[in-house]
């Protein structure tokens, strides 16, 4: 079972500051947004969230599908997005859970719980910078989150993902909210 050292080491940090409130970095000025190839979830903002129950101890991870459906490899640079309440988000990538059949969606780890592949999808996660998709790919975009308070929900948010495809680069917006709540259920 990787411990959240391992699941840091794996992917990009992205750290709370003072109040717990982080800010998203400055968008790039000429990167076209949500009509390149690599797209996630295309819903409005403020229409999806994602919501984990969590106790005590338990690392809190949320994932959502990249598909490439364009000819050309896409590479990604980054991965950003506004925290509240949140100690870290990591952002990581799973290049082979998808193929096998192996999709995270949300959930707590270490669980009394597993659905049987966590801890292989957790363990395969790489950083973010740098991966390619293939045409015709999809990957696992994973977000773990360590909320910085024991008894308010932590939220995660606009999330986008910066990558090339060709000799454009592009942002695909994530609009899907992932909350942690604390107590037995959202």
């Amino acid at each position: 079972m990787p411990d959240r050292r391992e699941m840091m080491a794996a992917g990009t940090r992205v750290v709370g500051a003072g109040a717990g409130l982080l800010v998203a970095l400055p968008l790039a000025a000429c990167a076209p947004v949500g009509d390149g190839p690599l797209a996630g979830p295309r819903v409005a903002a403020d229409d999806v969230e994602l919501c984990v129950p969590t106790t005590a101890g338990e690392h809190i991870y949320f994932g959502e599908a990249l598909a490439n459906g364009g000819s050309d490899p896409a590479v990604i640079s980054d991965v950003r997005g506004t925290a509240e309440r949140a100690e870290s988000v990591d952002f990581s990538i799973d290049q082979e859970g998808l193929s096998l059949d192996e999709v995270l969606g949300g959930g707590g780890w270490p669980t009394d719980e597993p659905v049987g592949f966590e801890a292989d999808a957790l363990g395969r996660a790489v950083p973010v910078e740098g991966v390619v998709v293939d045409p015709g790919a999809a990957v696992t975009l994973i977000a773990v989150v360590e909320p910085t308070s024991a008894t308010d929900d932590a939220i995660v948010d606009d999330i986008i993902v910066t990558y090339t495809s060709g000799d454009e680069e592009y942002e695909e917006h994530i609009s899907v909210a992932y909350r942690v709540h604390h107590g037995d259920s959202c």
